[in-house]
């Protein structure tokens, strides 16, 4: 994984450390989003000193199998509430603004995210 320090040179040539990414344009979206919203300008990655820094991960499989244990606790969940829930609860609408989506296509939305998700963690641990 490439890691990347951004730092800003203030007007008296002063470097300030901004924080770290692994997605310097994400990082920009979002730094952007929250100066717009503050009511400045947007701001460019030439504003910035960007370069990539070494990086040592220790502790990726633990973060792994908690992640892993994390999505299976949910997943255990939310198939419980599923089973436990009837016909008639999960046929009702999500919502009262008329939509046909019901509670138990949310339920079954949930799920394969979080399959998704799990599949995810699998491929990256591998």
């Amino acid at each position: 994984m490439k890691i990347y320090q951004i730092d800003y040179i203030n007007s008296y040539r002063e470097v300030e450390f901004v924080g770290l990414t692994d997605n310097p344009d994400e990082w920009l979206k979002e730094n952007n989003e929250q100066r717009v919203g503050d009511g400045n300008e947007p701001e460019n990655l030439d504003d910035f000193e960007i370069f990539e820094v070494d990086t040592w991960i220790y502790n990726q499989e633990k973060k792994e199998r908690i992640i892993e244990e994390i999505i299976s606790c949910a997943l255990c969940d939310i198939n419980d509430i599923k089973n436990a829930l009837g016909d008639g609860i999960k046929d009702m609408p999500k919502d009262s603004d008329g939509t046909e989506i019901t509670i138990g296509n949310c339920i079954d939305d949930v799920i394969k995210n979080l399959e998704d998700l799990r599949d995810i963690n699998y491929k990256e641990e591998k």
